[in-house]
């Protein structure tokens, strides 16, 4: 097969190939890639705030319908991924072995639904329903079966009614950029602040709602 490249204009407009994919599936990829890694971040932050180091062992109805844990089946899927390692980067982090669909089980499950609940503007069964849509088209264009520009707009709608928290949440830890005032008098600020030496300061920075720090 003859496979040719994209181009690159003098204008700066790229050229695709007339026999590449049309043009709505790349959308679909961006959105997809973007919204699965976003949630996989999410799911991080909420569930090592609420278990610390024991939040990779953390309980998982995998794909094949297997009981398991974070944990165990990233280590299981990571040590297949080694066989070709060779391939791609090298990824140690267990959340990216898990798929949407594994995700989506974690938050909207009976044993931990009500760590995430606060961050959804909707009943559980409907942004499952949602979550469960966006998967749906994810493995269609995964396992390289037709997409319809329709479906691009379901994505869209449906992350945009589900990851309004989600969302701000994550604004929210990343956009700590205000000092933590010296005058600050609580215990983790004064073990914090003391730490240093000539060739290492330490700096502290929080959000608007003093929720997140940034060392």
């Amino acid at each position: 097969m003859d496979w040719k490249s994209a181009t690159t204009k003098d204008d700066g407009t790229i050229s695709i190939p007339d026999r590449w994919l049309y043009l709505h599936y790349y959308e679909a990829l961006n959105i997809l890639f973007r919204m699965e890694n976003g949630l996989r971040v999410f799911v991080y932050v909420v569930l090592k705030n609420k278990f610390k180091q024991r939040w990779s062992e953390t309980a998982l109805q995998t794909a094949d319908d297997e009981q398991s844990t974070i944990a165990a089946t990233a280590a299981k899927r990571l040590a297949q991924a080694k066989g070709f390692g060779y391939l791609g980067y090298e990824i140690s982090s267990p959340l990216m072995y898990l798929n949407s669909g594994e995700l989506t089980r974690i938050i909207t499950s009976d044993t931990y639904w009500e760590l995430f609940k606060p961050f959804f503007r909707g009943k559980k069964e409907i942004i499952k329903t949602k979550l469960d849509e966006i998967g749906t088209v994810r493995n269609t264009l995964a396992h390289f079966r037709p997409l319809k520009q329709d479906d691009i707009e379901l994505i869209k709608q449906n992350v945009k009614h589900a990851f309004v928290g989600i969302e701000q949440c994550l604004n929210e830890m990343t956009d700590t950029h205000r000092v933590v005032p010296t005058n600050t008098d609580e215990e983790w600020y004064k073990n914090l602040a003391s730490l240093g030496s000539s060739r290492c300061t330490v700096r502290l920075f929080q959000n608007s709602s003093e929720k997140w720090l940034r060392v």
